[in-house]
């Protein structure tokens, strides 16, 4: 729609412009209509002179300018000349000698007392620095080919409106949990134990045995006191040192984690199927470890015959050959005790928690619940609260790996504005729908705006609905961007 500007002059302090004397500002009349096609701006205006009296000498010239809405940048377009009838005359004359108007849109003789009306039109690239700029009109009057009377400028209005496209409120898809059937637990420790050369008799009395075996007794006394837990059993992986040759420590390792078993076995009473023994020989696991942790001079060479040689026999005979046998001497007092170790794990089962319950164990055991117990402690907390937001992130410290509690914890991440912690967690992940809908989000805040979209139409694709929607809406933010040249 064209709007309507009756461009209106003002006196100056200390004497007014001729403009103002003559009288021809405010007898003008502008119309102006400014849109976006494309990648162009047109601009239409229609100028009405039906209240100008012109002087016959006098030339009125009308520049349309676009200034930038910070001022710093403008565009002058080509102008209109209005004459009066002797003016005309002279100005068609030195077109005449000089070779047409002059960059001049329009060049009218002003018949006085007529209706008279002159259509601008012009098009133009758009450039970011329009959105938001003004329009004006720069009025100059002169009264004969070489003599300036006057200029004003009046602002017509608004080019391009500032218009702001609102970015889409992505949603984070919870994801929900399935119930374990059973709440399998298990609790860890690692003993080294003293054992006589060759030997794999559980002596107490050797060394510090007395508090490793208190330790592990310690771990299954809190399993059999909580009545919540219920005791499946217990197991147990034998290593050995890398002295003395393979076959032999394998068998090592075999005897040793057997004695065990079988001592605890008896010291607690317990039935035998509940223990289950494996061993695994020689740590050269544990040593490669312990070496590249360590300040050893020679630690270079123990590693990369730890890594080419395959046999481990001939891998114990070349290592012993470093430096006359020093660094052996030192492995065999400061390294290989602790190889000859035990693994244990006492196994047991959980019972279910009601929702009250939960509530407590998540602050004094949390990983005696199960992921979906967490989630409907969460729920039971409004959003955004210190209740649902730890709930979610316990159970990710939990379950790390697992793309549900990920999700979740992603989610409270998201609302939170941390969408860096909540990428790194996402990406290390298995990529489920909502796992990728999360990733969206993350992208479309980080404005990786292909990365997004691919995110959410994965998303959709394995079943998540909020990524479909949010997907939708993210295209069409995306659009709204190009149309505005954002």
């Amino acid at each position: 729609m064209l709007k309507r500007y009756v461009i209106i002059a003002s006196l100056l302090v200390g004497g007014g412009m001729v403009m103002a004397q003559s009288g021809y500002t405010g007898r003008v009349a502008v119309e102006q209509s400014v849109t976006k096609a494309g990648e162009d701006v047109r601009i239409h205006l229609e100028i009405g002179l039906d209240n100008l009296e012109m002087k016959s000498q006098h030339s009125l010239v009308l520049t349309p300018v676009l200034q930038s809405k910070d001022r710093g940048t403008e565009k002058e377009l080509a102008p209109v000349i209005i004459n009066g009838r002797v003016r005309q005359k002279a100005y068609k004359r030195d077109a005449s000698l000089n070779g047409g108007s002059r960059g001049c849109h329009n060049v009218v003789r002003r018949n006085n007392g007529k209706g008279q009306r002159v259509s601008y039109d012009v098009s133009l690239p758009y450039e970011k620095w329009m959105r938001g700029a003004v329009l004006m009109l720069r009025e100059e009057v002169s009264g004969c080919a070489a003599c300036e009377l006057g200029e004003d400028t009046r602002t017509l209005g608004t080019v391009l409106p500032l218009r702001t496209v609102k970015e889409p409120v992505y949603v984070a898809a919870l994801s929900v949990p399935k119930a374990e059937e059973v709440k399998r637990r298990d609790e860890r420790c690692e003993l080294h134990l003293t054992y006589g050369t060759g030997k794999s008799d559980v002596v107490p009395s050797l060394g510090d045995n007395r508090s490793e075996i208190k330790r592990l007794q310690d771990m299954v006394e809190r399993v059999k006191a909580n009545n919540d837990l219920t005791l499946t059993g217990f197991r147990i992986n034998g290593y050995a040192s890398p002295e003395g040759s393979f076959r032999s420590n394998m068998s090592l390792s075999e005897r040793r984690a057997k004695a065990l078993a079988e001592y605890f076995r008896r010291a607690n009473r317990w039935k035998s199927d509940l223990f289950k023994t494996t061993w695994s020989g020689e740590d050269w696991e544990g040593l490669a470890k312990a070496v590249e942790a360590s300040s050893l001079e020679t630690k270079d060479k123990v590693l990369a015959i730890i890594r080419d040689e395959k046999d481990p026999d001939a891998r114990d005979a070349k290592i012993r050959s470093i430096d006359n046998g020093a660094t052996y001497n030192t492995l065999l007092k400061e390294f290989y005790p602790q190889l000859r170790r035990s693994f244990c794990v006492v196994d047991f089962t959980v019972r279910a928690y009601t929702l009250e319950e939960a509530k407590r164990i998540i602050k004094e055991s949390p990983k005696l619940l199960s992921l979906k117990e967490m989630y409907e402690v969460a729920n039971s907390y409004p959003k955004g609260s210190a209740g649902y937001n730890e709930a979610y992130q316990v159970s990710q410290r939990l379950y790390p790996q697992d793309p549900d509690a990920v999700t979740n914890a992603a989610a409270v991440l998201l609302e939170q504005g941390k969408y860096g912690e909540a990428k790194a967690m996402l990406e290390a992940v298995e990529q489920t729908g909502t796992v990728c809908n999360a990733l969206g989000i993350v992208y479309a805040k980080e404005k990786d705006y292909d990365k997004a979209v691919t995110c959410f139409a994965q998303a959709a694709q394995k079943g998540c609905k909020e990524a479909a929607d949010n997907g939708k809406a993210l295209k069409k933010f995306i659009e709204e961007l190009n149309e505005n040249n954002y």
